[in-house]
């Protein structure tokens, strides 16, 4: 008889988690509703440990564990096993799939989570850790604001190039992208601009009618650039909404506005009193008119006065 002798050596259990899919995930409310993966074949049981690391809203300082069994949060390490409260298995098929169920109010405004999964096989035993870190839940909505053109100031020269401002979240909350719609009605028509030309409000559709701008994590703030040909009609009024998004989904509810004209239109003055030419031994008074197209408004006239020896009023 002919033997052949082999060794079989058991395959290290391992555990992965699926969902959340990436760390430093950020999620907002009910985006955040389990916890699931899957486990390596012979598998027959599965912890999980749910942390917090970082204190949200309201939450006493220091690491945290959730225990299950209880529903409550303890400094003491808790692993969450098979069979427990909030845990069922989907399917123990191959590739098997586990997921954990997440009561909403278990998590906390601005908390910073890590979950660690391992898996048990009867011969191997346990195998290795497997974690998600940095996992923010972040029920707060950001905001944007706009610098440039400003809502106080109202009128500018067709020589605007480029519209600006800022934004903002409460950590760990972080904003994502800031967009902008810029309006203009024209014979009660609305026209919005789509980053190379104008159109009609039946010719965008609403969700084309933002357009993402340049913005900066670090400084918080946010760049549009208007292109160099023309763009911007004179005598013109524009309407400006921003609104920003953080990387959880969370979405700035009150749009920021600003209305502004566009004007390059020259101003016209004139004389009226003392006349041209005239010759006279006192002048009480100084008066003439000054106007504007009917959009703009005139913000100051000023007068400059100079005797024959070449001096001037002060």
């Amino acid at each position: 008889d002919t033997y052949n002798r082999f060794k079989y050596v058991v395959p290290e259990p391992v555990a992965s988690i699926t969902f959340p899919s990436v760390n430093n995930g950020h999620f907002k409310e009910t985006a955040l509703s389990s916890i699931s993966g899957n486990v390596s074949e012979g598998v027959t049981k599965l912890d999980l440990c749910v942390r917090r690391d970082t204190p949200g809203v309201g939450d006493p300082p220091g690491v945290h564990y959730w225990n299950a069994y209880n529903s409550t949060w303890t400094v003491t390490e808790t692993w969450i096993s098979t069979g427990a409260i909030q845990y069922k298995q989907i399917d123990f098929s191959a590739p098997p799939n586990w997921k954990f169920d997440v009561v909403e109010s278990t998590w906390t405004n601005g908390a910073i989570y890590t979950f660690r999964a391992k898996a048990y096989e009867p011969v191997y035993l346990w195998g290795g850790i497997m974690d998600r870190t940095g996992i923010v839940y972040d029920k707060t909505n950001p905001n944007s604001t706009i610098i440039y053109p400003d809502n106080s100031v109202g009128y500018y020269k067709s020589q605007l190039s480029t519209l600006s401002g800022g934004h903002s979240d409460t950590s760990p909350g972080v904003v994502n992208k800031v967009e902008t719609k810029l309006k203009k009605t024209v014979s009660a028509d609305d026209w919005y601009w789509l980053d190379v030309k104008w159109a009609s409000g039946t010719a965008a559709p609403a969700g084309a009618q933002w357009r993402t701008a340049n913005s900066t994590e670090t400084a918080q703030t946010w760049y549009y650039y208007m292109p160099a040909t023309a763009c911007w009609s004179s005598d013109q009024l524009y309407n400006l909404e921003t609104k920003s998004t953080d990387k959880a989904g969370n979405v700035q509810p009150v749009y920021t506005a600003s209305n502004f004209t566009i004007d390059d239109s020259t101003p016209t003055s004139k004389i009226l009193e003392p006349t041209n030419g005239q010759v006279r031994s006192s002048i009480a008074t100084i008066s003439g008119t000054a106007n504007d197209v009917a959009l703009a408004q005139l913000k100051e006239v000023k007068i400059s006065i100079k005797d024959e020896a070449g001096n001037w009023y002060d």
